[in-house]
């Protein structure tokens, strides 16, 4: 390497602060997230999908509500569905109108990852798009850099968790033993985010909401639940 590359490297690594480890008893808690009054929205969103199929874009209408409800529609040219994914809390159904094909099984990590890359249970994925994000119960590591705070803990049922509060606006949710990270920005004043990018193994999806809509009557618990048309057979998920 060059003297001058040298220079330049050690430049911009001297400019770039690291994470410096704080007693866990000093974390203020992050309240702000914890405590969105948030409990369910009607979105609209401009989706962007890389992985192995390349980069493709198109748009995509969310329902998310508390604690573990979620709908979801791929929309094609005119605004029309091409594909819808339900999720009532226990069982998840998705219908395909390019065969047409319905499939429909329990709400596992599995299931839940057929439209968005979150294999995780659907109260988790309901929350994180409602702008809760789950915390890890016990909070082993604490750290700060510059102006952000980092925690990292043990979750009961996703396991370890780390999460980091860049500002009011921009945080990171990751589950690192399952290669998982959801980057938040763009927050509301209702706590809701206007960009949500999700990172999964092999896949990356960019979602950048025109619409939050959490005002009004919350959906009805029917929304959530899909029923084969007549003449398509149910196969399993």
């Amino acid at each position: 390497m060059k003297p001058l590359s040298l220079i330049v490297t050690f430049s911009l690594l001297a400019g770039c602060p690291s994470w410096r480890s704080s007693p866990v008893s000093e974390f203020p808690g992050f309240s702000e997230i914890e405590q969105s009054k948030v409990n369910f929205v009607f979105g609209a969103a401009k989706v962007t999908y890389f992985g192995k199929k390349g980069r493709l874009k198109g748009d995509m209408g969310i329902i998310a509500a508390a604690p573990d409800q979620l709908l979801i529609e791929v929309r094609g040219p005119g605004g029309a569905p091409i594909s819808t994914f339900a999720c009532d809390g226990t069982t998840v159904s998705l219908y395909d109108l390019d065969g047409p094909s319905f499939y429909q099984g329990p709400a596992t990590p599995l299931s839940m990852a057929r439209l968005l890359p979150l294999p995780i249970e659907p109260e988790y994925a309901s929350a994180l798009l409602l702008g809760k994000l789950p915390m890890p119960g016990r909070i082993r590591v604490y750290e700060n850099r510059a102006t952000s705070q980092r925690i990292e803990g043990e979750h009961a049922t996703l396991g370890v968790l780390r999460v980091t509060r860049h500002s009011a606006d921009h945080w990171l949710w990751e589950l690192p033993d399952e290669g998982l990270r959801v980057d938040f920005s763009e927050r509301q004043s209702n706590g809701l985010f206007r960009r949500v990018l999700i990172r999964s193994k092999g896949s990356e999806v960019l979602l950048r909401f025109s619409e939050l809509d959490s005002s009004g009557e919350a959906p009805a618990p029917d929304l959530f639940r899909l029923q084969a048309p007549a003449g398509v057979s149910v196969q399993r998920l």
